[in-house]
């Protein structure tokens, strides 16, 4: 499996993320020269692997309070959001300027990051598992561009470990923060 850390969130959550990356990005490094004052953004960050955010694409899954916050937020940064959410909230998506989609791999196709805030969804009584238990599967992380991030700020269920892993391994998914509960 890639390398991780555990992170603790702030008094007030009880909740834990976990975050996983094979970038090769000396985290500890860059605080203690952040903290330090020695580290010159202007010319320093260009010994380490960065990306520009304006022009890449998040997929969205999700449009509740947090998913359309992520929303503003993304697009800010010049980023193009696209997102996965029920019919009816699909004339406020295209209002907002990003992109309503009837699907989450309509949603992930060609997206750089995919952040999930749908919840687990309804329990089927015949299996009883949840709606979205296991959403984010191969067939997601496939339709991802190749080094993308997910973030999964949901319940950790709705990503299937597995795949997950597999799509690390080969490089598919570079980084992945998870809730760990």
């Amino acid at each position: 499996h890639p390398p991780g850390c555990t992170a603790a969130p702030p008094p007030q959550s009880r909740r834990r993320a976990r975050w996983q990356s094979r970038l090769p990005l000396p985290v500890s490094e860059l605080n203690a020269r952040v903290v330090a004052g020695t580290f010159d953004t202007g010319k320093d960050v260009q010994g380490f692997p960065t990306a520009k955010l304006e022009g890449q694409t998040i997929a969205i899954l999700g449009y509740g309070n947090i998913g359309r916050e992520v929303a503003k937020l993304a697009a800010a940064f010049g980023i193009k959001v696209k997102v996965f959410a029920r019919e009816k909230h699909h004339a406020r998506i295209a209002a907002g300027g990003f992109i309503p989609t009837s699907t989450a791999i309509e949603a992930a196709r060609g997206a750089d990051v995919v952040s999930i805030h749908t919840g687990l969804g309804a329990v089927d009584p015949a299996t009883g598992r949840t709606a979205n238990t296991g959403l984010i599967n191969d067939e997601i992380l496939a339709a991802l561009n190749k080094g993308s991030a997910l973030l999964n700020f949901d319940l950790g269920a709705c990503v299937y470990a597995e795949a997950l892993s597999q799509a690390m391994t080969t490089g598919q998914v570079v980084s992945a923060t998870l809730d760990a509960d």
